[in-house]
């Protein structure tokens, strides 16, 4: 028992009551003078009547001990807990005379289709379809066709090391692991004529005087060459109908600037695809570009053209300007002698550039 708990009084309602009867009504007297003397010590009377009263009460109040006891669990509530724990006991007893000893078979290789039918013919085990067993097979037949993948056979003291020269790849050794990056050659949509291959040669090469290739499909669906020409693009739009077609021309970008004149060549690759062809036949010589692409290198601008109009000067200086770099000319010359200016920073053309120092004549 706490030591706080001990020697604590408390009083009965019997005794409260008794109490209660002994004290006397007061009338209370509301006064708006100052008490005189004879107030002051009647009022001390009272308050040595109240303080008598109070201290008969005290000596009338018994000391009373509080006791806090925890509650035993009771011979019935043990007995219970016994049966329980001994009810539990006994149902496991039983659980594990009901279990038999199993063999565990560790494999590290997948079950074939044997091992599996095994296990179904077995009723103590549970499989639900066919389909597990024919998942193993295909599994246990792509593993047999691999098995020699992954091979390094190294014995070589020198070399690239496994997997290099003298590893997978060694001629003669296993099977020869296939790459499958993309890197190996391409298989052709379209047969390309050599000529086209040469002749493009000749616009690229300075000292030659063709300018421009105009080529078209043949009946056997291959692209031979069909026109060349030594003068601009207005022989090449000459060549523009209703077929389909492909081709490239030379024109020169040119820097007028002061007394210098600089003259730059600027290679355009031109698909051509009528308006009334079908979406169809545009896929399929979209899918083309890459052969003919290979055929007709070097070329700084690409363009897709439905009608002659499409090759508007004007709307080419654009495109041309916007795939050079910082140093734009400051004009174009799509046909011999035809100077269009293209003044892209304002700075004058000529003479009148204001990023030369030469005076104008």
């Amino acid at each position: 028992m706490a030591p706080e708990a001990a020697a604590r009084k408390s009083v009965t309602a019997e005794q409260l009551a008794a109490q209660v009867a002994k004290l006397n009504a007061v009338e209370t007297v509301e006064k708006s003078s100052l008490p005189t003397a004879e107030d002051i010590a009647t009022d001390g009377d009272a308050q040595a009547a109240a303080e008598a009263a109070l201290q008969q009460g005290k000596e009338a109040l018994k000391t009373a001990e509080t006791e806090e006891k925890n509650k035993l669990p009771t011979v019935d509530d043990i007995n219970a807990e016994r049966s329980a724990t001994l009810e539990a006991a006994e149902i496991l007893a039983e659980g594990k005379r009901k279990l038999s000893a199993a063999a565990t078979v560790e494999k590290n290789v997948l079950p074939s289709a044997a091992d599996i039918k095994a296990e179904k013919d077995d009723k103590a085990c549970d499989v639900a379809s066919d389909q597990m067993a024919k998942a193993a097979a295909s599994r246990a037949a792509a593993a047999k066709k691999g098995s020699g993948l992954g091979t390094v056979k190294n014995t070589m003291a020198f070399g690239a090391g496994a997997g290099g020269g003298f590893g997978l790849n060694a001629p003669g050794f296993g099977k020869p692991v296939q790459s499958f990056s993309g890197t190996g050659e391409k298989k052709k949509q379209i047969t390309v004529n050599q000529e086209i291959v040469d002749t493009w040669q000749n616009v690229l090469d300075d000292e030659a005087d063709v300018t421009w290739i105009y080529c078209k499909y043949s009946a056997d669906k291959k692209l031979d060459l069909a026109a060349k020409g030594t003068g601009g693009l207005s022989e090449f739009k000459a060549q523009i109908g209703e077929e389909m077609a492909w081709g490239g021309f030379l024109c020169h970008g040119v820097d007028k600037r002061g007394g210098t004149e600089v003259r730059r060549k600027k290679l355009v690759f031109v698909q051509v695809r009528p308006e009334g062809l079908s979406m169809v036949k545009k896929g399929k010589q979209a899918s083309h570009q890459a052969d003919v692409k290979a055929a007709i290198v070097g070329t700084h601008l690409d363009i897709a053209v439905e009608t002659v109009a499409d090759l508007d000067e004007q709307a080419l200086i654009k495109k041309l300007q916007a795939a050079t770099g910082a140093h734009k000319p400051n004009g174009y010359e799509f046909d011999p002698g035809k100077f269009l200016e293209a003044d892209f920073y304002g700075l004058g053309i000529g003479k009148d550039c204001k990023g030369e120092t030469a005076k104008s004549a």
